[in-house]
Order: C-alpha cells, then structure tokens, then sequence
C-alpha cells in the first residue's frame, strides 16, 4: 500500500506522534488559503506523488524542484507550476508521475536532518528498522557511498519492538543521554555467567544426580525429569510473549531471574536435609581415566558423544527455521508460528509413553525408534499440506522427547553411578558444542537454499540414527542394569 506524505500526517496526528502542520491542496487557490492559514514567514510547498527525491526533481514543463520553501505569497505561482504537471525523479523513470496535490506545510528551522524508516526485510520476513544521521534528500547515495552511516535493527514479528533496541538505535543516532550500547567485554562477561548457570544446570546434572540417588530406578527417574521439564518449557513459550507485552524485557528478566533463584533455593534446602548417598562419597575416589575403560566403555562413549553430537546440532538447527520453514510453504507467519509451536507439546507426549511403557523395552530400542522419527518427520514436512505438517511436527517432538530420555539412560547402561557424572560430561561436550553451533548454521544453510538446508538435515539425522543404532551390538557393561537394559 503506497500513501501519500499528507496521509501519513493525518496518521501521525491520530497517534500524536509530533510533527509540522500541513494542508493538502488540489488547486493553486486552495494552496494559498492553506499558507494564510498556517501563518509565518515562510511556507514549504510539496508535491504529493509516490517518489523521493523530490526536491531535486523536474517537472516535464521546465518547473525546477517538486519542493520549494517560499513566502506565503509566493504559494499560489508555486502550486499553479506542480498541479497538473508531471515531476520526474530519480525514482520514477523518464515517465514521470502526475501531480493532482501540493502539501502546504509550516517551515520549521532545521537543527539536523536524520533518516528513518520502516521496511519490510524479505530475507528474514521480518520488519527492519532503517536510520541514519544523514537525512534529507541524498539518503540512497549516502547507502551507497558510506553504508558505514545507514543503521539497520531487525524486529521479531512476535516480540516486537524492544527497549534495548531502541537505545541501540538513538545512541547510533547520536542523541545525548542515552544509554550506550554494552561494550563486548560487559557482554562476554554476561554470556559467560550464563553460559556457567546453563552448563552446571542442564539435564546432565539432574541426570547424574538422579543415577546417583537410586541407579536402579535411574531410567524412570530420568523419564520423570525430563517430563516435568517439557511442561516447564512449554508454560514457558506460553508464557513468555504476555509476560513481555504486560512487564517489558526487563521486567521479564527479573520475574525469570526470581524463579530461578527461588528454585535454586529450594533445590540447596532439600539437598542439605536429604542423607549423601554412598555413589557420591564413592564418586570422588573413583577412578576414571580412558585407559582404564573397557573397550565396549570406550565405543559406547564414542557412539553416544558422535550420535548426541548430531542430534543436538540438528536440533539447535531446526527448531529456529521452523517459522521460516512453515512461512516460506504457506505464506502465513500466524500459521507458521502455531505449526513451529507443534512439536514442543508432543515432546513431553513422547517423554509420557517412555515414562509409562518405556521400562517394558531395551533404553536403546526406544531410542532407536525415536531417532528414527526424526528423519521420517524431516522427509514428511517437505510435503505442502497442513495436515502433514501438523504429523510431522507431532513426530519431530516425540522423538526429540524420548531421545533425552535415550542418551541420559543409555550412558547408565556402560558407566556406573560413581563415574556417571564425569562420562555423561564428557560425552555431553560434543553436544553443547552442535547445539551451540547449530542457528548459525541454520540461518547459513537455510540462506542457500531450502532444498539444501533439509537435504543437509536429514543427512545429519541418518547419521545420528546409524551412530544410536550400533549401540545396540555393544553389551551394558554396568553391572546393575546389565542383561536388561531397562
């Protein structure tokens, strides 16, 4: 939809957003009672027509400039030049556009002139804020000659406009008494904290800890940690789009940051009150080198490392194509948001039947049959049908969710509680580094192409599979789970 600059006035007059008063005009008479009217000095007159580069365009009559600054009495001789006639500009081509409407509008002094603008980005399906200090006429030939000067920020279709966005972009603009953008070195310092709270955090933790607490029920354990955490992801996603419209960025960090520390608290009162269980007085005396493993301790550990590995980088890969995936094959970014939401529900489905009817099979078979969903799901999605993008999403999570079940209970299969901890860390740093890899990576692929992008995929998925799958010729070594692996 193009509008006209008086019509963008009118809208900016609706929202209150401060701007100079203006009146359109359709014949030169009409012009010169708007410029009574407004008063001053001065006037700016401005052809109405769908082009920049106005000011330095020319009329096919001869007439110079499609905006003139002038006095009142002049406003009428300047209209009669641009109505009826046909300005040409850079932007319109030798054909010109005909001008019906002059906007007359109060001539204010001008400190400085910035650029801004709103654009839709096509590559990312995403609005793009676009500014620059050097405003005016000239903006297309400052991108050009210094791209250095044009400052573009991205806005998330969902989140919308954030406040730490807006200060990126007035402190780029060079506004006093705005918060600077953070230096990298506050930023790495942040990341690293989280990074630190994230690894000593993560299901590896409560994994070990609940092998540690009662191996021999490790594998239900297992199912039930990672079927409260689905649900807590999933109230999470829920969740997290109202929290930020009603409190803000910050305020939503502080209520997250709150949780945690109040989790964190219950989690260190529970641990001082419940008795040490003898794996974790036994697991700092417990030897752990790789030339003491056995070979089948080795190859389960290599197995487990390479197929996490993949499956956690195509994970991190997938999950934040998905919107773009569904957008790009529908055309809808609503339709695309609730396909892409599809498969963290069904995550915690898969963790409730390996919950429920998982310990009636071998941890690897289930594993198996998980893993092997995940390309399955990757080769149905392709198809351009909603009800198929609904089961393959359903499929995606399900054996994803089972999966986390899979490797934290399959590790117990070959390494008893006392080492658990250390070999389940050791195999899980191949997989924090795919995960941590894995949106640049998508953002890359899915930039070449998208037919690339999930060949790459399922080729990655296949290989997580083979890997998981030769698990299953190597015998569970610990002695509590082994001859039934359940």
């Amino acid at each position: 939809m193009n509008i006209h600059e008086y019509q963008a006035k009118i809208l900016f007059d609706q929202f209150e957003v401060p701007n100079p008063r203006g009146m359109v005009a359709t014949t030169a008479e009409e012009a010169a009672a708007a410029a009574v009217e407004l008063g001053g000095e001065r006037v700016v007159v401005k052809s109405q027509v769908h082009a920049g580069g106005r000011g330095k365009g020319t009329f096919k009559s001869g007439f110079q400039g499609g905006v003139h600054l002038v006095a009142p009495a002049e406003v009428a001789g300047i209209a009669e030049n641009m109505i009826g006639e046909t300005l040409v500009t850079k932007q319109t081509g030798e054909e010109g556009r005909l001008v019906r409407k002059v906007m007359v509008g109060e001539a204010v002094d001008v400190g400085h002139e910035y650029y801004l603008a709103i654009l839709i980005d096509r590559a990312t399906c995403c609005p793009v804020i676009v500014a620059s200090t050097e405003g005016g006429m000239d903006i297309e030939e400052v991108a050009e000659s210094h791209p250095d000067k044009i400052l573009r920020e991205h806005v998330h279709p969902l989140m919308g406009l954030q406040p730490y966005e807006v200060r990126k972009l007035t402190a780029g603009l060079g506004f006093a008494g705005v918060v600077p953008v953070p230096t990298m070195i506050w930023l790495a310092g942040c990341f690293l904290l989280v990074g630190t709270g994230l690894a000593t955090s993560t299901y590896e933790v409560a994994f070990s800890a609940a092998v540690q607490l009662h191996e021999a029920k490790s594998r239900r354990s297992i199912s039930i940690i990672t079927f409260y955490g689905g649900v807590a992801s999933s109230l999470t996603w829920l969740s997290i789009h109202p929290l930020l419209e009603a409190a803000g960025l910050t305020g939503t960090c502080l209520v997250i940051s709150g949780a945690l520390v109040f989790a964190s608290l219950m989690i260190g009162n529970a641990a001082r009150r419940a008795p040490r269980p003898a794996a974790v007085k036994d697991a700092a005396t417990a030897p752990f080198r790789w030339s003491l493993l056995q070979s089948s301790e080795k190859r389960a550990m290599l197995l487990l490392a390479g197929s996490g590995a993949l499956e956690y980088l195509l994970f991190a890969t997938t999950t934040l194509i998905w919107i773009n995936w569904f957008d790009a094959q529908f055309g809808s970014l609503a339709l695309a948001v609730m396909l892409a939401s599809i498969y963290g529900p069904f995550q915690v489905v898969g963790r409730v039947l390996e919950m429920k009817a998982g310990h009636h099979l071998d941890a690897r078979l289930t594993g198996l049959i998980a893993a092997f969903l995940v390309p399955v799901s990757l080769m149905l999605v392709q198809i351009q049908s909603i009800p198929m993008a609904v089961l393959a999403m359903a499929l995606f999570g399900m054996g994803h969710g089972v999966l986390t079940v899979s490797f934290g209970f399959v590790t117990n299969l070959y390494f008893r509680a006392e080492i658990y901890g250390r070999a389940k860390g050791i195999i899980a740093t191949p997989r924090a580094f795919g995960a941590a890899i894995g949106p640049g990576v998508g953002g890359l692929l899915f930039g070449l192409g998208s037919d690339i992008y999930m060949g790459l995929m399922i080729a990655l998925s296949v290989g997580a599979t083979v890997l998981f799958a030769s698990l299953l010729l190597l015998t569970p070594t610990n002695e509590v789970h082994a001859g039934k692996a359940r």
